[in-house]
């Protein structure tokens, strides 16, 4: 045989005073967590009133789940003071927790009025059934005041915990109402805990409230930290997004500078005719081998080439051919070098050889090589052709040199004494 409990034999075996300590105790453990929650979550403005809230909602179930014991006094003077209290911070609470507008002043106005009311029903006229109808009332207004800014368009991230604060809110209010108008349906009111099931169903909303709004003030809580940190992570992201973009540009930039500064180098070092480095990038180019052949001790030569009567090229072909004579020579001799071999323009029709690796014997050989190239090289501009010789001084590095200039002012030395032989010859300094 099967064992079954219908709903109201259930509510009769319940005890109102039991649901009341476990709801204060439920109120009661949970508000200061909640306080510490405000505390951790600082950016979560209206924590610290519904701990508050909460709390003397603790103390008020407390003081009527021990009315018997105590007496009438302290429950309904200092509980319905409480519930009062506990009402309008709560209500302000979720007002500064939805970033609205303080409470308005009709709120304060009906608080006053049921103090008074419940002051009268005590004081002068002591009747239970009517101070029920009036707390029921109350909370009916009050409760669905502070679900009042959670109804209204929720936060992205928010939206569940506000919604389902706002139902446990209207929920309560919709009780609070139906227990007065219950009680005022009755003729007389005795005591607050009487066995009837209906009672004890109140008490038991009473208990799934406290729980359900303990809840509720937990889920709007963690949302509303949710919902900054995903913020501050969208936030975040966009600072990132931007510093890369930033980051880009600048290296953009310092790539673009870096482009622009070696076509500066170039210019400045290159020689705008033939291409090849100028006197002063030649000169740089000497003095990083001249130090590379000290370290090492490695020997370095270095050839100046001068072409031969080359102002007879310019005065009887014009300076354009003579801008093509200089070209070829320098084609020619470099088709005749190494690829570690450098070649620059002294200035006019002077060039310099840097051969690194190269002792005097074989700078002689290379000196000879170029010589004879050119002597043999045919000129041809348009229909104009001829050929010209080249006198060549060679001079090897030595450790008495103090930089490059020295070894090229050696070798310009030979160089003359090439021209004074009668051109087109080659000889080395002594």
């Amino acid at each position: 045989m099967g064992f079954t409990l219908d709903p109201l034999q259930l509510l009769r075996m319940v005890d109102g005073r039991t649901l009341l300590l476990a709801a204060a105790l439920t109120a009661g453990s949970f508000s200061p967590i909640l306080l510490f929650g405000r505390r951790a979550r600082t950016l979560c403005s209206g924590c610290s009133q519904l701990a508050f809230a909460e709390f003397s909602l603790g103390v008020l179930l407390f003081f009527e789940a021990i009315r018997d014991t105590i007496g009438d006094l302290i429950p309904v003077v200092v509980g319905n003071l409480l519930l009062c209290c506990s009402m309008l911070v709560l209500v302000r609470g979720m007002h500064r927790f939805t970033g609205r507008r303080q409470i308005g002043i009709w709120l304060y106005a009906v608080s006053a009025l049921y103090l008074t009311a419940i002051a009268y029903f005590y004081w002068i006229d002591n009747d239970l059934r009517v101070r029920v109808m009036i707390i029921g009332t109350f909370l009916c207004i009050v409760l669905a005041s502070a679900a009042s800014p959670l109804l209204r368009e929720a936060p992205e991230g928010c939206r569940f915990s506000y919604r389902f604060t706002a139902v446990f809110f209207l929920s309560g209010s919709l009780m609070a109402l139906t227990r007065a108008c219950v009680v005022g349906a009755t003729k007389s009111m005795n005591s607050l805990f009487t066995g009837h099931p209906m009672e004890n169903g109140f008490y038991l909303f009473d208990l799934i409230f406290v729980i359900g709004i303990t809840l509720s003030f937990y889920l709007l809580t963690n949302e509303r930290a949710l919902a900054s940190l995903r913020e501050a992570n969208k936030s975040l992201a966009q600072e990132i997004e931007e510093t890369s973009k930033t980051t880009s540009l600048l290296q953009a930039e310092v790539e673009e500078r870096k482009r622009l500064q070696d076509e500066l180098n170039h210019l400045v070092n290159t020689d705008d005719l033939t291409g090849i480095l100028n006197r002063r990038g030649l000169l740089s180019v000497l003095q990083q081998e001249v130090l590379r052949a000290a370290r090492f001790k490695h020997p370095l030569s270095v050839l100046i080439l001068d072409l031969d009567r080359f102002k007879r090229i310019n005065d009887q072909y014009g300076h354009a051919v003579g801008d093509q004579a200089l070209l070829a020579c320098v084609s020619k001799c470099r088709r005749q070098l190494r690829a570690i071999d450098i070649v620059g323009r002294l200035g006019g029709e002077e060039f310099a050889f840097i051969l690194p690796e190269t002792d005097i014997a074989g700078a002689e050989i290379v000196g000879e090589k170029l010589r004879a190239g050119i002597a043999n090289e045919e000129i041809v501009c348009g229909e104009i052709k001829f050929s010209t010789t080249a006198s060549i001084g060679i001079a090897a590095w030595t450790k008495d040199d103090e930089s490059g200039v020295d070894t090229i002012a050696r070798a310009d030395r030979a160089l003359y004494r090439a021209k004074a032989a009668g051109r087109n010859c080659v000889r080395i300094a002594l």
